[in-house]
């Protein structure tokens, strides 16, 4: 039997053409990148590149000495220097050998691309809007739509990527702006007309990909039931009578008014409604509840000497609108589309089994928001040799069905939850902070590095937490005659004689470990899930955790890593946790079920209390923020922002956007969370957080970032009532 390419075959490939690489390093790299935002971005695909494939082709050509190994050196000084000098969408990884139109194609692809994923939504939106566009029919909550434009629709990055894997399995290989390589770039008209041109061509030929059937949205259609008018008429006859004195003779004329009710009722014909929809490895299921609205009164009529006042009262089918869109996504109709059913042509290739991984690693690169997916990828590997429908060997091979997506990034699986809580009660911890650590170390162990002894990550952090195994078996341990240590607290030598070892709870006893045999099972194992929480439960505690102290806690953290990215975001996310942010049963769960609460963006906030200005227009670039200069809807924006809620553009947010999101609430049931408006410059002219008792967060004009008093005072007087809940 023929030995199987796993996914380092990409790197392989890289390894045969290492000359041409040599002679033009950034030119031939077989791992192009596709996409980037702005410099970060494509640091970051760098980065991901020098971990993952460089040690691969090293690998590779291990048993080769001479001049590869200096090509190899040579590639990584190339990379390194390309890092520095690519500031725009870099599609085809070209760095700094484009001109000023290829770097203008480059950046259009990524427009058309967005634009035409962006655009999946559309039919949804327009059926969900059409169902109730007219009367007796409330509009749907535009907040409700927006949210169906944004997470429905599957990552831009796919699109990107699979272009990309395209391009990698070419033996030939030429960038496509280099065909426009010389449009006029002149004058700022020349640009506007290329820049038109560019995308005319690119989105022609993107056609056939974005209305290929397996990219298409479907919808499901259902019909309304139950739905009905009440009509109530009430009735007012005037009568004239005439009547004759006896004594006098004389006549007297008067009037008078008969009233009475007339109600009946009218069903009306059953409509067609969505039921679900899905895209590629996004589905949404719509719910509809029956509501009863008041009498209107709607016209009036005569008959004769009566008059008739008509009133309608409907009760009628209507979206569930004023919550957050149900969404859910799958793993296995993810795979399915890359291995299976994706638009085949000049753009895009069906995923090799063996190149799954490579895929989906450089597609969440490109986009921080692409979906986390947990799959067996070795066990994709090994079925698909056997198997020549790679369909079948999908479903067996994903260790987590449903995921979190775009704008998801506030969930934790709910059934991790009591393990999160015992083990952070045993340590003396917040079990959202341990929950939030391992969502960034692995995924909640969707990443096969968490069960997989013989996997780790490029610095050699094994398990479900990402420990150095020095620091799991205490660093006490200086080697020994089969095992060597490392500074940064590495352990090489045989990975059985290793496991043997490091799970031995003497040996952690001895040489002061953090490892906890918390399943009481005589090991205790970076791979077990168990030992793995309580283990992380402890490390966090023995770094100075205490509970209630911020600065203590995220010291902690950056026991854990040393970025201060890493702390922000590992903290941020726990207070997102702490809020009650679970996925079970394939349905997206946020705080009691009603959209409030949302304590955590409360908190978020008092950062900016005494270090911050109001500037009308500010918080709308990441210096202002860096700098704590915003105004009163972008900070409510930056606030729900670091809690995973997005709140829209940045650049277009102001009080208009922001009334329109979320649900309406009466005054007598705010929370904490909610959204509260003012009447000062205009109607809803300020907005800002409330925090409970009767003050809110806001960015002042004479404070910047304060807590305000709406109870009484200015506040109060500007108060409007309006009160939304996200």
């Amino acid at each position: 039997m023929s030995k199987n390419p796993n996914s380092q075959d990409i790197a392989k490939q890289t390894t045969d053409q290492l000359g041409q690489i040599a002679k033009s390093a950034v030119k031939n790299k077989r791992s192009r990148r596709l996409a980037a935002k702005g410099f970060k971005a494509a640091a970051k695909f760098l980065k991901f590149f020098m971990q993952k494939f460089i040690p691969m082709i090293i690998k590779t050509v291990g048993s080769y000495i001479g001049s590869y190994a200096l090509i190899i050196i040579l590639l990584m000084v190339l990379l390194f220097i390309v890092m520095d000098s690519v500031a725009d969408f870099d599609f085809f990884g070209k760095g700094g050998e484009r001109n000023k139109a290829e770097v203008l194609f480059d950046n259009t692809i990524k427009e058309v691309v967005v634009d035409r994923t962006q655009q999946l939504a559309d039919p949804l939106v327009d059926q969900l809007q059409s169902q109730q566009s007219s009367h007796p029919y409330p509009p749907v909550n535009e907040a409700f739509l927006e949210e169906i434009r944004t997470k429905l629709v599957p990552s831009w990055a796919l699109t990107a990527t699979l272009y990309n894997y395209k391009n990698l399995k070419r033996k030939s290989y030429k960038a496509w702006h280099e065909e426009y390589r010389d449009t006029p770039m002149d004058t700022e008209d020349d640009r506007e007309k290329a820049q038109e041109k560019f995308y005319e061509v690119i989105n022609e030929a993107y056609d056939y990909y974005f209305t290929h059937p397996s990219v298409n949205l479907k919808i499901n259609m259902g019909k309304s039931s139950g739905e009905k008018k009440d009509v109530r008429e009430e009735i007012s006859c005037t009568y004239e009578s005439t009547s004759t004195d006896p004594d006098t003779g004389e006549e007297t004329s008067s009037s008078y008014t008969e009233t009475s009710t007339n109600q009946f009722t009218e069903d009306l014909p059953a409509r067609d409604v969505v039921t679900d929809a899905s895209i590629v490895y996004s589905s949404a299921a719509f719910t509809y509840s029956l509501v009863t609205g008041e009498y209107e009164h709607v016209g009036s009529r005569s008959e004769g000497n009566c008059t008739i006042e008509v009133y309608h009262k409907y009760t009628l089918y209507l979206l569930d609108d004023q919550g957050t869109v149900p969404i859910t996504y799958s793993a296995e109709a993810l795979l399915y589309f890359l291995m299976v059913d994706n638009p085949e042509g000049e753009l895009a290739r069906l995923v090799k089994a063996r190149d799954v991984e490579y895929v989906l690693e450089t597609a969440s690169h490109i986009d921080d928001n692409f979906p986390k997916v947990g799959v067996n990828y070795e066990k994709l590997i090994a079925c698909a040799i056997y198997k020549p429908d790679v369909s079948s060997c999908i479903s067996s091979s994903i260790t987590s069905g449903l995921f979190s997506g775009s704008g998801l990034a506030g969930w934790y699986p709910e059934s991790l939850k009591e393990l999160y809580e015992m083990a952070a009660q045993a340590y003396g911890i917040d079990w959202w902070i341990l929950a939030s650590v391992h969502a960034q170390e692995t995924t909640f162990s969707a990443n096969p590095v968490a069960s997989n002894p013989s996997k780790s990550s490029p610095a050699g952090a094994k398990g479900h937490f990402q420990f150095m195994l020095r620091t799991w078996i205490g660093w006490n341990f200086k080697g020994s005659s089969t095992m060597k240590v490392t500074s940064n607290g590495h352990i090489t030598g045989p990975l059985d004689g290793i496991i043997a070892f490091i799970t031995n709870p003497a040996t952690i006893s001895k040489y002061g470990g953090y490892g906890v045999d918390a399943n009481a099972n005589g090991l205790a194992s970076p791979w077990e899930i168990e030992d793995a929480v309580f283990s992380a439960a402890n490390y966090l505690k023995a770094s100075g955790y205490v509970i209630g102290n911020e600065a203590q806690i995220r010291k902690a953290i950056g026991a854990y890593n040393h970025s201060t990215a890493y702390v922000n975001e590992v903290y941020n996310r726990g207070l997102t946790f702490q809020n009650g942010a679970a996925i079970g049963g394939g349905h997206l769960i946020i705080g009691d079920g009603t959209g409030g609460g949302n304590v955590s963006v409360v908190e978020v906030g008092k950062k900016w209390i005494g270090n911050s200005d109001y500037v009308f227009g500010g918080g709308r670039n990441p210096n202002d923020i860096k700098r704590g200069i915003f105004d009163c809807s972008s900070f409510v924006h930056w606030a729900f922002k670091q809690v995973g809620i997005d709140l829209g553009p940045l650049t277009s947010t102001s009080t208009e956007t922001l009334k329109n999101k979320g649900k309406a609430v009466s005054t007598s049931e705010m929370q904490p969370g909610d959204i509260v408006f003012f009447n000062t410059y205009k109607k809803d002219g300020h907005v800002g957080i409330y925090v409970g008792d009767g003050k809110f967060i806001g960015c002042q004009g004479s404070t910047g970032v304060a807590i305000a008093d709406m109870s009484k005072g200015y506040w109060k007087e500007k108060f409007n009532g309006r009160v939304k809940r996200i």
